[in-house]
């Protein structure tokens, strides 16, 4: 899906890698898996970018409509739609202002969605992501502990690569 979604494959690569361990059948942890091995259905994502049902539906509208276990199922099963889906929503957040034109920064997004690269309230100065103070009156989320190290392991990938992210 690189060519046709503007993404790098070495950013899809690296997505892939820490999402899933490259593991078509993952379920996010908040999701869980019932006592018959499927995925719960829950807000988490699915397969190897851990697409969640909203952004494949959001990628595949004709998924609208169609039973939420029927999708988890098609992002667990077919691989290149789970990729496609996934590099679908990362070049959408790319190409958001609030990304500066940086992969690792879209990863970001992807990851913890745009807030996660607001200005920080606790922390002056920086994003929120990168703020290691948890501040629950600030935001309910804690995004350095979860977020610091993707947008790591992410710009790791790409330089492996030999890209620039941008």
């Amino acid at each position: 899906c690189s060519g046709t979604t503007g993404v790098p494959r070495a950013v899809i690569m690296g997505i892939v890698s820490i999402e899933s361990g490259g593991s078509p059948t993952a379920c996010d942890p908040v999701n869980g898996r019932a006592a018959n091995g499927q995925c719960n259905i829950g807000k988490g994502g699915y397969g190897m970018m851990q697409v969640t049902l909203a952004e494949a539906r959001r990628y595949d509208p004709s998924l609208n409509g169609v039973s939420d276990r029927d999708v988890i199922n098609k992002l667990q099963s077919d691989s290149n739609f789970n990729v496609c889906a996934g590099s679908a929503a990362l070049q959408r957040y790319y190409n958001d202002p609030r990304s500066q034109g940086d992969y690792a920064n879209a990863a970001v997004a992807y990851n913890g969605g745009l807030d996660a690269l607001a200005a920080s309230k606790s922390c002056p100065g920086y994003q929120a992501y990168q703020c290691p103070v948890y501040d629950p009156s600030v935001t309910n989320t804690p995004w350095c502990q979860y977020t610091c190290p993707y947008h790591d392991s992410v710009s790791n990938y790409i330089t492996a690569a030999g890209g620039t992210g941008g």
